[in-house]
């Protein structure tokens, strides 16, 4: 009886120790700004756009990488469109953030 309880009590800890290791899902200690968006000189009234942008993202288990800054889960603040002059976009991912600047100029009239 005894060594059916300690059997027991084995494999739940094996069981529990093993579905800890498997769900482990690494957290973002560090993001900075890889690669500027191909876009950083805005026309008044402009939208900011993101393309090209790379984002390096270093995880608690010292993994490093490169994501675009596009990907699902970033957020963004510090731009707005109305705005003539320089401004600093400051991006967020999985709560961590990081910044670049943009300059917003005058629209050019077409004639």
């Amino acid at each position: 009886m005894k060594k059916l309880i300690k059997l027991i009590l084995a494999s739940a800890f094996i069981l529990m120790i093993s579905g800890c290791y498997l769900t482990y899902v690494p957290e973002v200690f560090d993001v900075s700004v890889y690669k500027d968006p191909d876009k950083i000189v805005y026309e008044l009234g402009e939208e900011l756009d993101l393309a090209g942008g790379v984002m390096e993202v270093i995880f608690d288990n010292g993994k490093t990488n490169l994501l675009q800054m596009t990907v699902t889960g970033v957020t963004t603040s510090g731009y707005d469109p109305d705005t003539l002059g320089e401004q600093t976009v400051t991006l967020v991912y999985r709560k961590i953030d990081t910044t670049f600047t943009v300059t917003v100029v005058p629209a050019v009239e077409e004639a």
